[in-house]
């Protein structure tokens, strides 16, 4: 239905994921010429800086970036101009600066307001381009709800659950959806592409120069898609892995220590915890759910299980990032410890964009991480240790 990203978007998203570790592994000797930071909340100023890397709760950038800027946050705000590229990702994400090349932006919120000289990627659950918001020729937006009142200055391509198109675009526009809507203020110069199954609302004050051209959404075979979806998913969900592990390496050091050791010390006990995990707790959420008085605990299990998936990626990861940089599953710092994950979620997610067994292998190795989680928990709530499970 919703028409993806390339598989060179998805290709280039990991690429630029990987150069963050490369980046960790070499912090202390790019120090004078880079920014990075590391905090719960954090208000990062470059003034002139080649590159900015942040990881944090909340994540404020201002200033002036000589080169790219890297942030990963629960809430981010970039009101910086970025000579070259920007990579945000974050629950919500806000850019109001200025762009000199591409940005990538991933968010349940997204919210552009300022001005990307080239290609914009946005995926998010909603996501809002503002009258400012000004893009290059080959724009390309995901969402659900999708909401564009800016300008492009070439091709751009939406697709989402709900369109509205109000703002501008100098070149030829698809929009896919299950509702798309061209309002009242939308100029398009050139020819319109339409895919859904019906009709799409074009309000009589829209301007269309080129052809309004409506066909049904490409179906789930069709040349590039499937590529284009598994290369978006695969990015999205290592981002959101490789936060949520380097949260818990934080917060919670010991467990996380403890996860990977078990997964790499008994990885049989650590499957079949997974296994478990993963067949009988639907059932139990789904019982808990159907018993009105435990609802809200089977309520709390469903929306448990994502997070607990996205841990079980970094466990794994971090797991395959320690034994490729030994150095860093010592007391080497927190930035080596970053770069292990780092390197450990990348590889994971690019085994599942290769063809046939790519899925099976990370369906595979989800479980085990899963289960080693799980194994860990165990452990520091309940005092239960395998034999052979001993805390990195």
């Amino acid at each position: 239905m919703i028409g993806p990203l390339d598989i060179r978007a998805g290709a280039r998203a990991l690429a630029l994921i990987a150069g963050l570790a490369v980046l960790f592994d070499a912090g202390a000797a790019a120090a004078q010429e880079s920014i990075v930071r590391l905090g719960a909340r954090l208000n990062v100023a470059a003034d002139g800086q080649e590159d900015v890397w942040a990881l944090g709760g909340q994540v404020s950038a201002l200033g002036a970036a000589g080169r790219d800027v890297w942030i990963v946050g629960g809430d981010v705000e970039v009101d910086m101009d970025v000579a070259e590229d920007l990579v945000a990702v974050g629950g919500r994400v806000v850019l109001r600066g200025s762009v000199g090349q591409d940005a990538w932006i991933v968010g349940a919120a997204v919210d552009v307001a300022g001005a990307v000289a080239q290609d914009l990627h946005a995926v998010g659950a909603t996501v809002s381009i503002s009258d400012e918001a000004r893009m290059g020729d080959g724009s390309r937006i995901i969402g659900a709800l999708v909401e564009f009142r800016g300008g492009a200055s070439g091709a751009l391509a939406i697709a989402a659950d709900e369109v509205t198109f109000s703002g501008t675009a100098t070149g030829p526009v698809t929009l896919t959806g299950r509702i798309v809507r061209i309002a009242d203020g939308a100029r398009i110069d050139g020819d319109v592409t339409v895919r859904m199954i019906g009709s799409p609302e074009v309000a009589p004050g829209a301007k269309i120069g080129g052809r309004l051209t409506v066909s049904l959404p490409e179906p789930p075979g069709a040349p590039g898609r499937d590529w284009g979806l598994r290369g978006t998913v695969s990015f999205v969900f290592a981002v959101s892995a490789f936060v949520v592990a380097a949260a818990a390496m934080f917060l919670a050091p010991v467990v996380m220590a403890t996860a990977t050791g078990a997964l790499v010390s008994r990885p049989g006990l650590a499957l079949a915890n997974g296994l478990v995990a993963a067949i009988g707790g639907p059932v139990v959420a789904v019982v808990l759910i159907v018993i009105v008085v435990a609802a809200p605990l089977g309520l709390f299990l469903s929306m448990a299980f994502p997070l607990l998936a996205l841990l079980g990626h970094g466990i794994v990861g971090a797991a395959i990032g320690n034994k490729l940089l030994p150095a860093a599953a010592g007391q080497s710092g927190a930035l080596r410890r970053l770069a292990s994950l780092l390197i450990g979620v990348v590889l994971v997610s690019a085994v599942g964009l290769l063809p046939l067994i790519g899925f099976p292998i990370v369906l595979l190795l989800l479980i085990l991480g899963v289960g080693a989680a799980l194994l860990a928990l165990a452990e520091h709530l309940f005092g239960f240790t395998p034999r052979g499970v001993q805390g990195a």
